[in-house]
């Protein structure tokens, strides 16, 4: 969900996410909002995935790296 959510705040992809880091500390709210919506629209996703008959599903969140442990959970 943070990939996402830094894709749709950047628009585009990022070395470092600046702009995605400064939202999430200067607006916690307004960023946990968007995380929960785009968590939201995952698990349907996956569920939908799930439902057609796949056997597994994986999330992968490719620049929650970026985020100290703190900021990530």
């Amino acid at each position: 969900p943070f990939t996402l959510a830094a894709y749709a705040i950047e628009g585009g992809t990022s070395r470092e996410f600046l702009k995605t880091r400064k939202f999430l500390r200067t607006h916690p709210r307004e960023f946990e909002m968007l995380m929960n919506q785009i968590a939201e629209a995952v698990k349907r996703h996956l569920l939908a995935q799930l439902a057609a008959g796949a056997s597994a599903v994986q999330i992968f969140d490719t620049w929650g790296g970026l985020l100290s442990a703190e900021d990530y959970a």
